[in-house]
């Protein structure tokens, strides 16, 4: 499951250091229309279904869930820019991709400190 979550992790830092460079040089994408980018929000959106989600579903399968999401999002998000497909499929798999990263912060260190407990 680590591994998982390095993967995450991965696609999210690879995100922050690139999304720029993309959008802009690739995309023509304005800085005032990249400034303007939702995935901040979804961060956010990701951390609240935690909250949401919490004491209904068991923290393991909210983290499953939050690592499937970061792998099929990151997975689509590597084929557009291989393949330079539309600014849309890049979009939207990244909006998806940090709100798994919203998901799984508060999850896996939610269940670190269940195991430091033990």
């Amino acid at each position: 499951m680590l591994l998982f979550k390095v993967y995450c992790l991965l696609g999210f830092f690879a995100y922050i250091s690139g999304a720029s460079f993309i959008y802009q040089k690739i995309y023509d994408v304005t800085p005032q229309v990249f400034a303007f980018a939702l995935n901040g929000i979804s961060l956010i959106l990701g951390a609240q279904i935690v909250k949401l989600l919490a004491g209904r579903i068991k923290e393991d399968s909210i983290l499953l869930i939050g690592l499937a999401l970061a792998f099929i999002s990151g997975t689509i998000v590597l084929i557009d820019v291989v393949l330079h497909g539309p600014l849309m499929m890049l979009v939207i798999p990244l909006f998806f991709l940090n709100a798994a990263v919203g998901i799984t912060g508060p999850t896996s260190f939610t269940l670190a400190m269940e195991v430091r407990k033990a």
